[in-house]
């Protein structure tokens, strides 16, 4: 099991809420038109949200690093492997399926295409296993070593095409398996702080001036956002900070702990929204209600608190192995 850390808990459940807000986004864009508000809210979402679960995920993952490679293997086919496969298979059979609904119009059902093309949102498992892997491949290599192929990896994802989508969080995981854990379970300094406030503003400015236009490819997945990748997650780990202290305000408490349990059921949230999120949608406009925040409003509420409900009963049940979703 990995150690349980409040603010790292909630850091997950707020970085969950932004990924089910994004696609949300996205998914009424696609059905009911594009605004630049709507634009702009995605580019700052995907700034932080994927580098924060990369870098929480690299700097925790140094049990499973200190495992012999079948021990290794096995326990990344239980926690990574197996969702991917068995989720990927059924949005795939989802968008084959609801082809005449849905965003996706997918030409024939290939379920063998997941091996090397991930559907969907399931690229982020994809990508995941493979920093794990290649972390394991580099342990006991110096740490200068690790940090220079780490930052390579990085840089060769802006410079280069390189055959596998967003390899660039593949240099982010690596990196932070080299930080200190306590750097992402203690408050940031306020130099460090300000520092990243800073460069949000000026990131702000300039996805606005991106959204003017309809947005082409991965959003914030220029080089000239590769500074948010730092200040964002900084920023969000410093709210779950403040967070997790438990203020005597009630209110507090319960954000916290609702934040928490979130973060706690992450992958079962992760992989079950998308389902959510498009359902609610078309649901909804099948009754007429077409007003944009109104739908994004309710794809993300629906997309978060529905799938922590199922993922809480899988629980009780001990349905959740079978489903994928270990922590």
């Amino acid at each position: 099991m990995t150690p349980r850390h409040p603010s790292i808990d909630i850091s997950r459940g707020i970085a969950m809420i932004l990924v089910v807000f994004g696609h949300a986004l996205i998914g009424v864009m696609a059905a009911v038109g594009e605004t630049a508000l709507a634009r702009f809210l995605v580019i700052l979402v995907y700034t932080s949200h994927m580098p924060l679960f990369f870098a929480l995920s690299g700097a925790l993952s140094g049990r499973l690093m200190a495992l012999l490679w079948w021990t290794f293997l096995s326990e990344l086919s239980r926690r990574i492997l197996w969702p991917y496969v068995l989720w990927s298979v059924l949005i795939l059979s989802a968008h084959y399926l609801m082809r005449q609904h849905t965003n996706t119009m997918p030409t024939g059902f290939r379920p063998w295409v997941i091996l090397w093309q991930p559907p969907a949102v399931m690229w982020f498992l994809w990508v995941l296993g493979l920093s794990f892997v290649a972390r394991r491949l580099l342990v006991g290599l110096p740490k200068r070593v690790v940090a220079l192929i780490g930052l390579g990896t990085l840089m060769a994802a802006y410079a280069l095409t390189l055959p596998i989508g967003n390899a660039r969080f593949v240099g982010v995981f690596l990196i932070a398996t080299l930080i200190p854990l306590r750097w992402f379970t203690s408050p940031p300094s306020a130099a460090l702080l300000g520092g990243a406030a800073l460069v949000m503003i000026a990131t702000a400015g300039l996805a606005w001036h991106e959204a003017s236009t309809k947005l082409i490819g991965y959003p914030a997945g220029a080089a000239i956002y590769l500074p948010a990748m730092v200040a964002g997650p900084v920023l969000l780990l410093s709210a779950s900070h403040v967070l997790a202290k438990q203020s005597a305000l009630r209110f507090t408490v319960h954000l916290s702990s609702g934040l928490a349990a979130i973060g706690r059921h992450s992958m079962a949230i992760f992989v079950t929204h998308i389902f959510v999120t498009a359902g609610v949608r078309i649901l909804l406009q099948g009754v007429g209600v077409d007003a944009f925040w109104t739908l994004v409003a309710s794809c993300t509420v629906a997309g978060v608190m529905l799938p922590l409900w199922i993922s809480r009963w899988a629980d009780a049940i001990g349905a959740s192995p079978l489903l994928g979703w270990q922590r």
